[in-house]
């Protein structure tokens, strides 16, 4: 559990640094012009980013919480953890989609 935390926390720092670099560079790059496609590629490569930080958090998350390790359990080749981790990201992308 120890591995995955620390895999999600460095991908979480390379998002978050890149939001931070993409948001930093954005008024320099499209000063005149705030509807161009270039903001808008920035918008919603922030957007994927957050997405993808909360989702892989809330499966860890959600790994957390339950009894048993259930991304051990996938990799034992048990269908019913399977099934259920898959309902769990599915049901976290679409919260994340349509809040």
């Amino acid at each position: 559990m120890f591995r995955e935390f620390k895999q999600w926390l460095i991908a979480s720092t390379v998002g978050c640094t890149a939001i931070a670099g993409v948001l930093w560079f954005s008024p320099w790059i499209t000063p005149e012009d705030p509807s161009s496609l270039l903001r808008y590629v920035m918008i919603r490569v922030t957007a994927v980013l957050i997405g993808l930080i909360s989702l892989s958090g809330g499966m860890l998350f959600v790994n957390f919480i339950t009894p048993d390790d259930w991304m051990d359990e996938i990799g034992k080749d048990q269908v019913a953890s399977a099934i259920l981790m898959s309902a769990v990201v599915l049901v976290i992308g679409a919260i994340l989609c349509w809040t």
